[in-house]
């Protein structure tokens, strides 16, 4: 009898052996990017399969960026992934349209030196096209926006004849974490006869945005042509 219970626990405590070292080993394997990506998934994902999907480690511990690429007319998704153990937990998510062909998203990145990440965002609609640039920083399990921008937006009036056209375009100069600096063009025409647009009216500007810790977001400071602050202030879309 005792021998028999012997026997048993020894059976017992091997059995422990390999249980524990088998979920050791999965806890390792699961840190590989490749069976992070197969584990990391959102409920999109089973209604519409992703085209591709990159994957981002953060400095954070366990913290993840996943980034989904859903086709045409469905966006793009960037979600916040949290590990714990060997479970995924979806802290926040941002979904950004990409409608057209004039138009491919990029893979973001984590600057971790300014501790932000970039994303373009599709915008279109009838004689509207846009593309809008947001810069977004991980912070206390959620993903925080610190400013946004038009890189491109135009419009057209159909009821006009010729068509009347507005359209700005804005480049970053400057950027860091305590301001930003943008560089914009606004210009006015129509488009002739032979569907090629001309300007007749063009307008520059200067832009200065700083970091406020109150607000936490970059706010518009000054702007070298004054026409513009009511489109920094989001009063408008085009300087008036």
């Amino acid at each position: 009898m005792q021998k028999t219970i012997k026997i048993r626990s020894v059976f017992v405590l091997f059995f422990v052996f390999i249980l524990c070292h088998a979920c050791n080993g999965t806890d390792k394997t699961i840190i590989d990017d490749e069976t992070i990506e197969k584990n990391i998934y959102h409920e999109w994902d089973s209604i519409r399969p992703p085209d591709s999907v990159h994957i981002i480690k953060l400095e954070q511990e366990g913290l993840f960026l996943r980034q989904s690429f859903h086709g045409s007319y469905d966006g793009v998704l960037i979600n916040l992934i949290e590990k714990k153990e060997n479970e995924f937990h979806i802290l926040d998510e941002i979904h950004c349209y990409w409608h057209s062909d004039l138009f491919t998203p990029k893979k973001i990145e984590y600057d971790n030196h300014n501790d932000w990440f970039i994303y373009i965002c599709e915008g279109s609609g009838t004689g509207h096209y846009s593309e809008h640039t947001h810069i977004v920083r991980v912070s206390d399990n959620k993903l925080i926006e610190l400013f946004y921008f038009a890189k491109y937006s135009s419009d057209i009036d159909p009821e006009e004849q010729p068509y009347v056209w507005v359209s700005i375009k804005t480049d970053i100069k400057e950027i860091n974490k305590e301001r930003i600096i943008l560089n914009s063009v606004y210009e006015v025409g129509i488009i002739n006869e032979e569907d090629v647009c001309v300007t007749n009216k063009q307008i520059k500007d200067e832009s200065i945005f700083l970091f406020s810790d109150s607000c936490n977001r970059f706010v518009w400071q000054k702007s070298s042509n004054p026409k513009f602050e009511k489109v920094w202030n989001k009063m408008v879309s085009y300087p008036e």
